[in-house]
């Protein structure tokens, strides 16, 4: 079931859809974005296993729940609020 809810941030209200089942927990985790996993390589060709991880951020409702999802899913709920 999907909700209207308004996330406030930096003195701007957003409206967005959010699943109202996955708001119940305190700093609920709403993205499934996971780290990438590559390797980083040294001038000799070394091999080294290297995890670029998400950006996580905590994000204030107005209705008081914490909410954690990326930077980048905030910018995107942001940008679409403003059309």
């Amino acid at each position: 079931m999907f909700v209207p809810l308004y996330i406030k941030t930096n003195n701007s209200i957003l409206s967005s859809l959010i699943k109202i089942d996955e708001l119940i927990s305190y700093a609920k985790k709403v993205s499934n974005t996971t780290p990438l996993f590559g390797n980083r390589r040294s001038h000799a060709c070394n091999a080294t296993r290297h995890a670029q991880k998400p950006n996580y951020q905590k994000v204030k409702l107005d209705n008081g729940q914490t909410v954690v999802m990326t930077a980048r899913e905030l910018r995107t709920l942001k940008k679409n609020a403003a059309n």
